[in-house]
């Protein structure tokens, strides 16, 4: 899937930069692949950049699918033969992600002068020497954007970071400035519309997430761990990190030894705390491209949220996984979220009682013909986007 071989001429000329949490080979697709891949749709040279490794990345245990961004680094970048996609996962000798305090605000600020090499220099020796439109998911990687000097920037808030667990608001400052220099800013629901107002006094371009709906509506054969199952099968895919209520999960399994719930992501901590149980499956993680086999033998997805500790982080969340649940056909049963899209096929709860009885309840009598809207799409969605930086780049060259 992969090569080193460039990518077919851009029809319009025009570069696009986005820089990511997640890497391109990630299981875990987020709302910039999707971007990224609309760029490259549209006829623009792409290039991807993700979150750093560092030197913590050496350590046994430190980070997931290292071969994978270790090999990114050293072939400095590859392009995506489907897509053209130009993808890099760059080296820094400062660990952001694992400090705290006024150490972590140095570290942001200064991650990317510590790159080796400078990823200025990567890009321009990809065939990246100017950049029209520079995105990220992340206000950590707005401190690169100066180097590559783009004709116009864009935030894209996927949460409200800020009060991501054990993160902090102690970095809100940080926010705030890059939010204040951008040329559009992007939320992915209400509530973080809300933040970006209150607390950085932006009015952001509400862009609620998508869905592949072809992919996830184009019958997939059941996979190989399904094979064995007996009776109704629970799915919950992504991480189980923080915000991942595996006590609400214990108890749903412990209640119902009758139906199987398969877990697909990395399991983190979760691990520990659900082993013994012979019906919850650690599946690990999947490649995207697998997901919609995983849900459409399913009968019901999951969202498990803590919602005691993490309230302010997830009540920002619109969450991919509720998206592609639904284009699967299963109807979804989740914690109560503020920014869960709008269908008849979601079902939510307050506390663990309601959520294990809404289970029950969906389990005994599913919600008739679940079915995504298609304006889901992410062609549709992106829209908006696009006609934006449209708008910035025609004002740019007035």
């Amino acid at each position: 899937m992969f090569d080193l071989a460039p990518p077919l001429r851009s029809r319009s000329g025009r570069t696009a930069l986005v820089v990511s949490t997640q890497h391109w080979r990630s299981p875990f697709r987020i709302g910039s692949h999707h971007i990224a891949e609309e760029f490259a749709r549209r006829g623009w040279r792409v290039a991807f950049v993700s979150a750093a490794l560092s030197p913590l990345h050496l350590l046994p245990g430190v980070g997931a699918m290292k071969p994978v961004r270790w090999q990114s680094w050293r072939r400095g970048g590859e392009y995506d033969a489907d897509t053209g996609v130009w993808h890099y996962v760059p080296f820094s000798l400062l660990p952001i992600a694992y400090a705290r305090g006024l150490r972590q605000h140095w570290m942001v600020r200064n991650a990317w002068r510590f790159a080796l090499p400078p990823i200025a220099r990567v890009l321009r020796a990809a065939g990246f020497p100017t950049i029209d439109v520079a995105l990220t998911d992340h206000f950590f990687h707005a401190q690169f954007f100066p180097s590559v000097e783009p004709r116009m920037t864009v935030y894209r808030a996927a949460d409200i970071t800020t009060d991501y667990p054990g993160g902090g608001n102690a970095l809100a400052p940080l926010e705030r400035r890059f939010a204040r220099a951008a040329d559009l800013v992007l939320a992915t629901s209400v509530v973080v519309q809300a933040h970006m107002r209150s607390s950085c006094g932006v009015e952001a371009l509400l862009l609620e997430n998508g869905v592949e709906l072809e992919r996830f509506a184009r019958p997939a054969a059941r996979p190989p761990e399904y094979a064995a199952l007996q009776g109704p099968i629970a799915v919950y895919v992504g991480a189980m990190d923080a915000w991942f209520d595996t006590p609400l999960l214990r108890l749903c399994a412990q209640r119902r030894p009758d139906v199987q719930f398969m877990l697909v992501g990395p399991p983190g901590d979760a691990a520990a705390a659900l082993a013994g149980l012979p019906n919850v499956h650690l599946l690990g993680p999947r490649p995207h491209a697998a997901l919609p086999a995983y849900l459409q033998h399913a009968d019901v997805g999951l969202i498990p949220f803590r919602a005691v500790g993490s309230e302010r982080f997830i009540a920002g969340i619109n969450p991919l996984k509720a998206y592609e649940y639904i284009a699967s056909g299963l109807p979804v049963v989740s914690t109560r979220l503020q920014s869960l899209p709008l269908s008849t096929a979601v079902r939510m709860a307050d506390d663990h009682a309601t959520f294990a009885q809404t289970l029950d309840a969906t389990l005994l009598a599913p919600p008739a013909g679940v079915a995504a809207n298609p304006a889901w799409d992410w062609r549709l969605r992106l829209v908006p986007l696009f006609d934006a930086i449209e708008r910035r780049l025609a004002s740019a060259d007035a």
